[in-house]
């Protein structure tokens, strides 16, 4: 043990206590000459007077005294606790066990036996004066390190109550956000597929379109970036065509690239495996980023996708373009900044290589940049993946625009198929209307959860096929909607319900799955998701507008037949009054009668409304 220096002991007060004086001057010769302060007490009752009025750091305890001997002044001393601490060290000429194992079980810490030595005396001393300090010492650091542990916690709390507010905040501002996107971009689409519309009605269509999905790439952005710092981005691993997913892209991205006449290339070595095991999403949004950040920047020349397997369980993917290079490369994978090629273009938020790194990262690698000031630059990165051998896997298809739904397919199919849609957002509902009613399904909707409900109490035995389920609603949500429909009929005869969410977090998409939601939908989604799903889940089979099965005189006809029998159920009156608006020629009075029986049949009055707008008189007075 390292020995006390002068100051330390300069630091230390010892008491004395013997009632012999010749003993108290001894020990006080021996404690002065060693630097120690030092007071005395004749009795213990002098020791426990001295006690209350002075803080000491060692008692030297002479055991043998008179009214009050030191095992009861030792004993009273541990009893309180504020002396309870201060080391003892007994004093007496008593040598036998008893007395020694009995000092030790009043709480004394070492016991010297009379006469003493003076050298073993001050050894012992210092010893548990040493011990003293140690203990204190480590007292000291212990409460500085609750009070270390108690702030790490309360900045803990602090951190995870911003966290927590700002996911609130991130879902709530997807949901405000996302809700509008999904009115503006399917209208948009809706509309670009009427035939009447102008070359420059086309045009600004598509501007509506393209500042949409832009602004929808902006948010996805700053979400992705939010989930990175939280801690919750995780993979998605799925067995994915990486060939079609390369076609798809070559096809998107290089209409970009044409339109600047760059010449946009994708070489893959003859190894690279077409199905793999990965997360597609991911690996789609790191290209996608990277290619079309080397589209934008390059002016002339080409940009150049190189793919090479460097073994059965890699990929590497190289991206070369002849750009104007990158000044600052050692801050493009930085939230937010962005090299001063891409602050002169004026575009995007500096996220989109940040991201692309993390995710990167993910997949099992790290993206690498050699950059050369006006000659160009190469991005380039390795991933992981589980090859599989799968022969003849489909590419990607081109999108087609469904028109309606094959008749009598799949066999036993019902003559109409149901559809509820629950979304306290009117224009959500209202797309979702304008793109299904057309195809020949019954559509009704609800405000929230609770009205959904009752509606579905009411169907009785003609419930739906399908549910939209929107997640936040008010009154009732659509988690909670979705439970109490499991619950009214079982989840083996319930509806399909697909659930909404304008949320970008995964916990909401569990929510919706785990209150029993068979699927689920991101805001805003595409008519061709919603196509795909409804297919996937009723197991329908659609009419494409470039199909052959259907001949313009088979769709005449099918609408013929479809009118005919619809009308038999219309009252005779109205039949006569709709005569008289049409003989008189009242065109008003014709678009009035038709809203008269849309509770009747909601697809007969837009089929005869459209008749009406076409001026197909004639057709409508045959039918009555």
């Amino acid at each position: 043990m390292i020995m006390l220096n002068p100051s330390e002991k300069e630091q230390f007060s010892i008491l004395i206590v013997d009632d012999e004086s010749k003993n108290i001057q001894l020990l006080g010769n021996i404690l002065r000459n060693e630097g120690y302060s030092f007071e005395f007490a004749t009795n213990g009752e002098g020791a426990l007077n001295w006690l209350e009025s002075q803080l000491f750091h060692l008692i030297l305890l002479d055991l043998m005294m008179p009214v009050m001997d030191g095992y009861e002044v030792c004993s009273r001393i541990k009893k309180k606790p504020q002396t309870s601490k201060i080391p003892v060290i007994f004093l007496s000429a008593k040598t036998d066990m008893d007395s020694i194992v009995r000092g030790f079980e009043m709480g004394a810490v070492d016991y010297v036996s009379k006469p003493f030595n003076q050298y073993e005396l001050l050894a012992r001393v210092e010893t548990h004066l040493q011990l003293y300090l140690e203990r204190t010492r480590l007292q000291r650091a212990s409460a500085q390190l609750e009070q270390q542990n108690q702030l790490l916690q309360t900045t803990k709390e602090k951190a995870e109550a911003a966290n927590k507010a700002k996911s609130v905040f991130l879902a709530n501002m997807s949901h405000e956000l996302r809700t509008p996107l999904n009115a503006i971009l399917g209208f948009s689409q809706m509309m670009s597929y009427d035939q009447d519309l102008t070359s420059k009605q086309k045009e600004r269509l598509q501007i509506i379109n393209r500042s949409g999905e832009y602004l929808l790439g902006v948010i996805n952005d700053i979400l992705d970036l939010s989930k990175i710092e939280a801690g919750k981005i995780v993979l998605n691993t799925s067995v994915f065509d990486l060939f079609g997913l390369l076609n798809d892209l070559e096809l998107m991205l290089g209409q970009a690239a044409s339109k600047k006449d760059l010449q946009l290339s994708f070489h893959r070595e003859p190894d690279v495996p077409q199905s793999v095991h990965s997360d597609q999403g991911k690996l789609r949004q790191i290209l996608v980023n990277l290619i079309g950040n080397a589209v934008k920047f390059t002016e002339k020349g080409h940009v150049t996708l190189n793919i090479k397997s460097p073994s059965a369980t890699s990929l590497l993917f190289e991206i070369e373009d002849t750009g104007p290079g990158i000044d600052d490369v050692d801050r493009i994978f930085e939230a937010f900044v962005q090299s001063e090629t891409g602050k002169r273009e004026k575009e995007g938020t500096g996220l989109g290589l940040p991201i692309s790194q993390r995710f990167v990262q993910l997949l099992g690698g790290e993206i690498e940049v050699e950059t050369e000031i006006g000659k160009g630059s190469i991005f380039r990165f390795q991933i992981k993946i589980k090859p599989l051998v799968v022969s003849n896997m489909p590419t990607g298809q081109a999108i087609r625009r469904v028109i309606g739904l094959k008749p009598n397919e799949p066999a036993g199919a019902p003559p109409v198929y149901r559809i509820l849609i629950v979304d306290d957002n009117w224009e959500s509902r209202q797309i979702l209307h304008e793109l299904l009613t057309p195809l020949g399904f019954e559509i009704q909707d609800a405000e929230n959860g609770k009205e959904c409900v009752d509606i579905y109490r009411k169907w009785h035995t003609d419930l739906p096929d399908l549910i939209f389920m929107d997640l936040r609603m008010p009154v009732m949500n659509g988690a909670e909607a979705t439970s109490e429909i499991r619950r009214i009929t079982g989840k083996a005869h319930s509806p399909v319900i697909i659930g909404l969410t304008a949320s970008a977090f995964d916990e909401q998409k569990d929510e919706l799955l785990s209150a029993g939601c068979n699927d689920f939908l991101g805001k805003p989604f595409k008519s061709t998701e919603i196509f795909r799903m409804i297919q996937e889940h009723l197991d329908l089979n659609y009419i494409y507008e470039d199909d052959s099965v259907l001949s313009e005189k088979d769709q005449e006809q099918k609408n013929h037949s479809f009118f005919t029998e619809t009308l038999e159920n219309i009252p005779q009156e109205w039949k006569i009054k709709m005569k008289n608006a049409i003989e008189n020629a009242n065109y008003h009075q014709m678009l009035s009668l038709a809203e008269e029986i849309r509770t009747q049949d909601n697809l007969l009055v837009d089929q005869l409304i459209k008749r009406i707008q076409n001026f197909e008189y004639d057709y409508i007075l045959e039918l009555l």
